[in-house]
């Protein structure tokens, strides 16, 4: 059961890894999406469609369109289509159109279901959505952000992802917990096991609190505010301590993260964030037996 969001919060697709067979539900229904409903997320599906793109499948099973037989390339062109529809849509909120200007440019055909759903269904939900995620990671570093950070650990390894991105250290490949922003409203335990879900497809337990870190950086000109809370965390499945590596989805884009000894978080050439994150690692007890 591998969790894709998008189209609902606990929209799941199902795979078979022995017969390669690749179920994903509402998640495909067709190559090219003209409406969906109010509260789905064009963000999110991209990263389940890259999620799934990842799996090496062979059939796929829609339950709109059934068996498709050019599955895997019909879900590239979905993906390459929402990309490109996203990447309108901006363009032309950047020049100054309305998103109801947008939706009559972008899908000038007025279809049916719009009307018998009164709404909930709708083009313009495609462009609100998009418009949204803009603007939200445009304004990201303009108030503090509270965030959770689950550390996972094996003997003296934690488990990390692996970016290769500028950061406010320069540049060159840095690590980090899982983990995310805290939605509001949402306990931040909760944020933790829902971020472990999203990005890496895993279900976690909640060991214990370990602290707070504040963390104040510059990034491109900008300041940022983080304000993360710390936890360990354990997997439910003990067979996950035997995967050398994870794929990691997250807005789009997919990363890694693999188990890091602490000797080389220890060395000076390599980035660990949080700042202050190393300290608590070092003070942390040895894990549990079957952990190591």
């Amino acid at each position: 059961m591998i969790y894709t969001p998008g189209h609902a919060d606990d929209h799941v697709a199902l795979y078979h890894s022995e017969s390669g067979r690749l179920f994903t539900g509402d998640l495909f229904v067709s190559p090219k999406t003209r409406v969906v409903m109010k509260n789905e997320s064009i963000s999110h599906i991209k990263t389940s469609l890259r999620k799934l793109l990842a799996l090496p499948f062979e059939s796929v099973f829609c339950s709109h369109a059934g068996y498709l037989e050019n599955g895997r390339a019909l879900l590239e062109d979905k993906l390459n289509y929402l990309e490109s529809l996203q990447e309108k849509i901006i363009q032309l909120y950047k020049d100054g159109l309305a998103p109801n200007d947008i939706n009559r440019q972008l899908f000038p055909k007025t279809y049916p279901i719009v009307q018998f759903s009164n709404g909930e269904w709708d083009s313009l939900h495609i462009v609100t959505s998009t418009i949204a995620d803009y603007e939200e990671k445009k304004s990201r570093h303009l108030r503090p952000r509270a965030n959770t950070l689950g550390i996972l650990r094996k003997g003296q390894s934690v488990l990390l992802e692996q970016q290769f991105a500028r950061h406010s250290a320069g540049k060159g490949p840095f690590y980090r917990p899982i983990g995310g922003t805290i939605e509001l409203g949402e306990p931040s335990t909760k944020t933790l096991i829902r971020e472990f879900k999203e990005e890496i497809g895993t279900d976690i337990n909640i060991v214990r609190y370990v602290d707070v870190i504040e963390n104040i950086y510059t990034l491109k000109y900008q300041v940022f505010h983080e304000i993360s809370l710390v936890y360990e965390v354990e997997f439910e499945q003990q067979a996950l301590y035997e995967q050398d590596t994870f794929d990691v989805f997250e807005d789009g884009k997919m990363t890694k993260a693999k188990w890091v000894l602490l000797e080389e978080l220890n060395q000076s050439e390599t980035v660990l964030y949080p700042n202050g994150l190393l300290e608590l690692l070092k003070k942390l007890p040895n894990p549990v037996a079957n952990k190591l």
